[in-house]
Formats: structure tokens, C-alpha cells, sequence
């Protein structure tokens, strides 16, 4: 069954604070989800699918929130975005990886606005849930990052038939791969 349409995010409040290089970052409240896009009855199982899609350029049909980078069960034929705000926890590099069923890119800016994204990776046919190491392109290379400072984050998925998962892992530095928590992200709001 498809879910019911929910409003559009509200606007978000004026920052608390800010780090001390002057970047202003939300309040803490504002941690622990980030924004998923949804579209119904959409053929194929390429992200150019969604992407060409002209209601993709027009409001989803459904809007919700994902505690952390992963995904599954929402059915078939449907085209995803999410974005938001990432938050690094300490200086250094990370490597990021995406597993999707089917199609799916995973896009970072080089700071907090969306004209600076850049394509990290993506999956071109399929792979299984978490299933990290399965193609070339699933991985990134190693991306410097700042602690303090946020960065949009964009993903985009397209599901056609059958299982569907989308799922983003990173490499926080020192520590072991695991799938983006909410902890680390905020969701976007439009301006």
C-alpha cells in the first residue's frame, strides 16, 4: 500500500550556536534524522529514471524522516531522495559506501550548500542490503572532513521490482565501518 502524503518539513529555527570558525550549525534538537523524499509509480530501476522523471522536479508524494542511512521495504517502483546535513565527529579523512536494490548515487558537498556536491559513489544495477564490496563503484576515495562544520549530504535511489534496500555506510577515522547514524546528520530545510 502506498503511505499518505505528510506535510513539508517546517522551517528550521535560527541557529544556537556557532564553531569557532563562525560555521553555524543547528541545535542539537535538531540531530538524529534526516529528510526522505518519496515517489510513487515510477517505472525503471536507473537513478536517471527518477531523476528524468518530471515529478521529480515538482513535491514528492510522501515525505519522512530515517533515524540513520538505512533503508528497505517500502515496495516497488518508487524513486527516493534524501538530503540533509552531515556532521563529522572528528577532523580526517572518511571513505563512504552505498548497497541499494536497485539503482542509487551517493553525493557530498564540499560544505554546507547543495551547488558544491559532488558524486562520491553509487551502485548501477543492484546489490544485497549492506552488501558493501560488491561492485567497483560502491566505494569513495578518502574525503578530508572537518569536526564542527556540516555538509549536505544527498542520495538518491530508484527501486523497480522485487527486494528493495538503500543503505550508506562511512569510515569515521580510527574507527570501523558502520552505516550512518542519525547522530551524525540533520535534516535539510528549505529556505
Amino acid at each position: 500500500p502506498t503511505p499518505a502524503p505528510t506535510p513539508a518539513p517546517a522551517a528550521m529555527p535560527e541557529p544556537a550556536a556557532a564553531t569557532a570558525s563562525g560555521d553555524a550549525l543547528p541545535p542539537a534538537s535538531l540531530t538524529g534524522r534526516i529528510l526522505r523524499e518519496i515517489w510513487w509509480n515510477l517505472a525503471g530501476a536507473t537513478v536517471s529514471d527518477l531523476a528524468d522523471d518530471p515529478r521529480f522536479a515538482t513535491a514528492p508524494d510522501a515525505i519522512d524522516y530515517l533515524p540513520r542511512l538505512d533503508s528497505s521495504s517500502l515496495g516497488k517502483d518508487y524513486g527516493v531522495r534524501i538530503r540533509g546535513y552531515l556532521h563529522p565527529p572528528v577532523d580526517g579523512d572518511y571513505r563512504f559506501w552505498i548497497a541499494s536494490d536497485d539503482s542509487s548515487e551517493l553525493w557530498l558537498s564540499t560544505d554546507e550548500d547543495a551547488h558544491n556536491k559532488r558524486y562520491l559513489a553509487g551502485v548501477t544495477g543492484w546489490t544485497p542490503h549492506l552488501g558493501w564490496d560488491q561492485t567497483g563503484g560502491q566505494a569513495s576515495a578518502p574525503i578530508a572532513l572537518e569536526a564542527g562544520r556540516r555538509y549536505y549530504i544527498e542520495i538518491l535511489h530508484k527501486q523497480a521490482d522485487q527486494k528493495d534496500s538503500l543503505s550508506v555506510a562511512w569510515q569515521i577515522p580510527g574507527q570501523d565501518r558502520a552505516v550512518i547514524d542519525g547522530l551524525y546528520l540533520a535534516p535539510l530545510v528549505e529556505p
